[in-house]
């Protein structure tokens, strides 16, 4: 369902983990500029990180503060080399602070993120998604909730409303909710949408009493007589389960090597 929420107002993981990183660099560049300009109020060895700004910033102020008691001592002298210092210490301090706040607004919007790989800025809650509903017809992403309904004999028992925005990953948590409330029936039955291993385990080591009908989505493929004809399918080869080794129809061997 979409989400009251503007269609341009998406804020993406990539771009702000991105944008992060560039805004982090620019941190690290003016920390050196600031560290060459006042040689006099931080020392040679001092290393300042990303970290330090909150503490450069302060002594920056600082340091203003004390230009401004310099510029009124001298102020009948032109050109003033006091009022030319704090006009740049105020640029790198306005700088940086610009940059501070960006990065607790980047650090806001990957709290805000979660598990997802996006959000709409009018509605946090809501994540870019395809739906059904697509007047323009071009598969634009649009905010919008994934709403999840189960039901027997025509009758809803039980919903619920995600932010993914594929059905794999909400098939196990409707469920257990609906063994929760007592409304799971024993035969579970859902399109190829939902069909993967993580599911299949559920169902396998937890749920072993409930019947899961869920097909996967080469299923009707592998059925057909070109998929069972092809010779570089791993399901056409010979296995052998004491070795745990396949065998191809040239008969090359293919040992099993690691998990990934």
């Amino acid at each position: 369902i979409l989400a009251n929420a503007n269609k341009y107002s998406f804020v993406w993981r990539k771009n702000t983990i991105r944008f992060s990183e560039l805004n982090k660099a620019k941190a690290v560049a003016l920390l050196e500029e600031i560290k060459a300009s006042q040689a006099d109020f931080f020392h040679e060895e001092t290393e300042l990180s990303f970290d330090d700004m909150d503490d450069v910033i302060a002594r920056l102020e600082m340091h203003i503060d004390e230009l401004d008691q310099a510029v009124e001592e001298t102020k009948k002298v032109s050109p003033n080399p006091a009022k030319q210092e704090r006009r740049t210490v105020k640029s790198q301090t306005r700088k940086l602070k610009e940059i501070r706040d960006k990065n607790e607004q980047y650090e806001n919007q990957m709290d805000t993120f979660g598990n997802r790989n996006s959000y709409s800025k009018t509605d946090t809650d809501a994540t870019f998604m395809r739906v059904k509903e697509d007047p323009m017809m071009n598969g634009q992403l649009k905010p919008a909730y994934n709403v999840q309904a189960a039901v027997s004999n025509q009758m809803v028992i039980g919903y619920d409303v995600f932010q993914n925005p594929t059905d794999t990953r909400t098939l196990i948590p409707l469920v257990k909710k609906m063994n929760d409330a007592g409304t799971l029936g024993s035969v579970v039955v859902a399109d190829m949408g939902y069909g993967s291993e993580a599911n299949y385990r559920f169902f396998e080591d937890e749920m072993p009493e409930v019947t899961a009908l869920i097909p996967y989505n080469t299923m009707l493929r592998e059925a057909s007589r070109k998929w069972r004809s092809d010779d570089s399918r791993v399901m056409n080869w010979s296995y052998d389960e004491k070795a745990d080794e396949y065998t191809d129809n040239d008969g090359v061997v293919f040992k099993w090597h690691n998990y990934s």
